[in-house]
């Protein structure tokens, strides 16, 4: 889940933590702008900080935004400033209701082509023989660095036990904002990945749906020539009861990869802040 706060022009920066940590946990918090240069600005925090971009989270505050309009329009775009940029934003319509917000993400980058999976058996509590040795651990970003480490089995990923405080070490050391793991098997046979991610050094420790991280592994599985197919589902949140299906899809002539899904709004409420 995440939490959208739709009109937000008179919070500080510490009135924005503040909601952050009453929300949690939620893992991130958008807070909703007017934009000069695009249609909605958008800011993102944890409950310990600002981050530059989250994407189930741009999803949600769309959902928001556009979730009571009705229109004969099967898609509109819109455009989101953030403090990683400018994003277009597709919204699709199905019997006149959005059903489905695709977040174009760019092109992924490298970052580190090859990183030594060695400190991360104490950090994840798995062995050599769990990852799969054919391909790399890598760092991909669209935004935000992520390691992406890739195992054999559900059942592993399913049973890691992260060592957070080294985790934040070694995410430190490297540059990455997460750790991405992910495997092959998947719930549903229709989804390509199966993942979970872990962000301590943003006071995440996991996040149940992450669009930039499955942007950088969209990135990382085209790189590698493991993309099996240019659209797919990937699955994440399971291990924390918090199943999650996002949808990505990878232009194959420019590598641009889009992620996105829907959402729906559980709980609604209202926080009264005596100081701003």
């Amino acid at each position: 889940p995440a939490g959208i706060v739709p009109s937000s022009p008179a919070l500080s920066d510490n009135s924005m933590i503040c909601i952050a940590k009453i929300l949690n946990p939620v893992s991130e918090t958008a807070f909703i702008f007017a934009s000069k240069r695009a249609d909605h600005r958008f800011r993102f925090f944890t409950p310990t900080s600002e981050i530059e971009i989250c994407g189930h989270a741009t999803i949600g505050a769309f959902f928001a935004l556009y979730g009571t309009v009705h229109t004969d329009q099967e898609m509109m775009i819109r455009h989101v400033e953030t403090a990683c940029g400018m994003f277009p934003i597709s919204l699709h319509f199905t019997r006149r209701r959005l059903s489905a917000v695709m977040m174009n993400q760019g092109i992924p980058r490298l970052i580190h082509p090859s990183v030594d999976p060695g400190p991360l058996h104490e950090i994840l509590d798995t062995s050599p023989a769990d990852l799969v040795t054919d391909l790399p651990v890598q760092v991909f970003s669209t935004g935000r660095p992520k390691l992406i480490v890739p195992l054999h089995s559900m059942d592993t990923l399913n049973n890691l036990h992260p060592d957070f405080p080294e985790m934040m070490k070694f995410c430190d050391k490297i540059g990455a904002t997460g750790v991405h793991v992910f495997t092959f098997e998947t719930v549903d046979p229709e989804s390509l990945v199966h993942s979970r991610h872990f962000a301590p050094n943003v006071g995440v420790e996991e996040d149940p749906a992450t669009g930039n991280s499955n942007a950088a592994l969209a990135g990382y599985l085209f790189n590698n020539g493991r993309l099996e197919r240019p659209e797919f589902n990937a699955e994440q949140g399971y291990a924390m009861g918090c199943p999650s299906i996002l949808q990505v899809s990878v232009d194959t002539h420019t590598g641009e990869v889009s992620v996105g899904g829907n959402a729906l709004i559980v709980m609604e409420g209202s926080i009264i802040l005596h100081n701003l």
